[in-house]
């Protein structure tokens, strides 16, 4: 009855376009279908719903299933976003709501009777904001794929860990698990083929995309993997054990934030459960500004949860899952811009003296550092670092010198540990693993020259904005111009090639060939105007492991090491 009752559901549809309806396990919805192009068009299916509301005795729980409706479900407009504080630059504002956890589904138009692969976007915005509804995956559906975006809980209502079974956290992390449990049973209603996903994000998201292959949890829910500009051995992505500053040490701090009892945990998640999620929001927003002066790292976050009593996200920490071998055997693409940090440089930001390179580098470990060591180990990670990026290289130009700080900072958040797991998942026999640098700035860009292309730049290219002529983030460019289109219709391609035959240029791509990276050739893909293939030259190898016997000291808090 439900399948004949779909049938004549559809066909209504398809006579009342630009609606349709699509029938999946949980119920009929009706999407928006958009014409991309002549002959082709993308279905949009918005606000589905993929888990229950987490509120009242759902909130700090791991996402439950949704339920079923009936009738036809409106999937035609944007679903709120999940609790989070503001975020003045994103073009699309949307409502906050705890009852958040939706995706968005664009199919487009097949070209045969094939399932066609699919491509599941993780936002980032530092597990802290960001919504799976601002980005529009028209263009890239457009390209032969099924593309899925998801909302996650944020925050301390995605990441609260009391570090013990009263609340374990890691529930944003269940939302992405939930989520890819929908894709494998609902997909193929959208001419998806649930054996063949892509799951990609940026930032924060790229970091969970990388902490999703270290996860037991998530095994065989996805076959391969895009991660532009974070994974799980940066310093920020996982809270390890033992680093300060503790998870229970924010959840407590939180909690006397907000007028809970803070000394037995089970009161205190139940009363913070009855606490407004704004009101909740607000409190870590005040948390994080008294505190970011002296330590950036994320307040709320991803922990290794497996001793607190419950079956967990992780077998162990993000390294030692490298180390040995214990992650999921995927294709991947990793990568990062090449001026990452620079988004947080003044415009106005002259060139540097030693003496202020060596302020700012020592600034950068104290925030970064400065609760796991004592202020020796502080002053001896700085020598190291001037004398990495100052010294050996022999650099005594002002813009060098700027040019350096860039470099030191964009390496520890970001390059090094990208680099890093390269080299430790090429210790195993894996399927082809590639690294790309994204280093073009469009003619209009509205930064500094000096700047290059800085954290989250490559997301207007990678969703096409472009060629829809559309914005994510305001002001980006004046206007977008053609060498813009053409820089995107090429990382469009890259990565929906990528999804669809595990191999970005199947057929070269413009005369060049995208090798894969491996320790005897490590080579990337430089994504710049013209995309050229390039070797990582044996200097910045060298800083790489600088700075990540740095970081490593940081995770085993080997004070001795730094000081001895």
């Amino acid at each position: 009855m439900y399948a004949v009752f779909c049938l004549l559901l559809v066909i209504a549809g398809v006579e009342s376009q630009p609606t349709v309806v699509k029938c999946i396990p949980d119920g009929a919805l009706r999407g928006t279908r958009v014409q991309v192009g002549a002959d082709s068009h993308v279905d949009m299916f918005l606000r589905i719903p993929y888990a229950r509301p987490p509120i009242g005795d759902l909130r700090f729980q791991k996402p439950l299933a949704p339920v079923a409706w009936s009738g036809v479900r409106d999937a035609t407009q944007l679903g709120p976003q999940c609790p989070q504080r503001p975020s003045p630059g994103t073009v699309v504002q949307l409502p906050n709501s705890e009852d958040c956890l939706f995706l968005n589904v664009y199919t487009p138009k097949p070209l045969s009777s094939e399932p066609m692969p699919v491509m599941v976007w993780i936002h980032g915005g530092g597990y802290m904001t960001g919504a799976g509804n601002v980005f529009n995956g028209t263009q890239l559906a457009a390209r032969g794929v099924v593309v899925v975006t998801i909302n996650y809980r944020l925050d301390a209502l995605g990441f609260l860990s009391t570090e013990d079974g009263a609340s374990p956290g890691n529930y944003g992390l269940w939302d992405m698990i939930r989520a890819l449990e929908w894709v494998r049973d609902s997909i193929s209603a959208f001419k998806g083929d649930p054996s063949d996903v892509t799951i990609f994000g940026e930032s924060a998201g790229s970091g969970a995309v990388s902490l999703l292959i270290m996860s037991t949890a998530a095994k065989g829910l996805f076959h391969k993997a895009i991660m532009e500009s974070g994974v799980s051995l940066g310093d920020w992505a996982v809270a390890y054990p033992g680093v300060d500053p503790k998870p229970r040490e924010r959840a407590v701090k939180l909690a006397s934030e907000v007028g809970c009892e803070t000394a037995d945990s089970a009161h205190m998640v139940t009363c913070l459960r009855a606490k407004d999620a704004m009101d909740i929001i607000n409190a870590t927003t005040d948390m994080f500004l008294s505190v970011v002066a002296n330590d950036t790292r994320l307040q709320f976050r991803p922990v290794v949860e497996t001793t607190f009593g419950q079956s967990g996200v992780f077998a162990a920490t993000p390294d030692v899952v490298l180390e040995n071998g214990w992650f999921a055997n995927v294709t991947t693409i990793r990568g990062f811009n090449s001026r990452e940090y620079a988004i947080f440089f003044a415009p106005d930001q002259g060139g540097m003296t030693v003496e202020e390179f060596r302020e700012k580098a020592k600034t950068f470990v104290r925030q970064n550092m400065a609760q796991s060591f004592f202020d020796v180990g502080i002053e001896r990670i700085t020598d190291q670092l001037v004398d990495a990026y100052l010294v050996k290289p022999n650099i005594t130009d002002p813009i060098q010198r700027r040019a350096a700080a860039i470099e030191l900072q964009s390496d520890f958040i970001f390059v090094a540990p990208t680099i890093r797991e390269l080299q430790l998942t090429n210790k195993f026999p894996a399927p082809p693993q590639y690294l790309y640098r994204f280093s073009y700035r469009s003619p209009n860009r509205l930064t500094k020259p000096w700047q290059g292309a800085i954290h989250a730049d490559e997301l207007h290219y990678v969703f096409g904005y472009p060629l829809s002529n559309r914005f994510l983030f305001n002001p980006f460019v004046s206007n977008w111009t053609d060498e813009d289109r053409r820089v995107s219709q090429e990382v469009l391609s890259l990565w929906t090639n990528f999804a669809k035959y595990g191999n970005p240029t199947p057929n070269g791509n413009n005369e060049v060939k995208w090798l894969p990276w491996t320790p005897a050739l490590p080579s990337y893909l430089n994504v710049g105007s013209v995309p050229t293939l390039q070797a990582t030259d044996q200097s910045k190898l060298a800083k790489v492991k600088a700075m990540m016997d740095i970081i490593n000291t940081i995770h085993d808090k080997s004070i001795d090491a730094l000081i001895g």
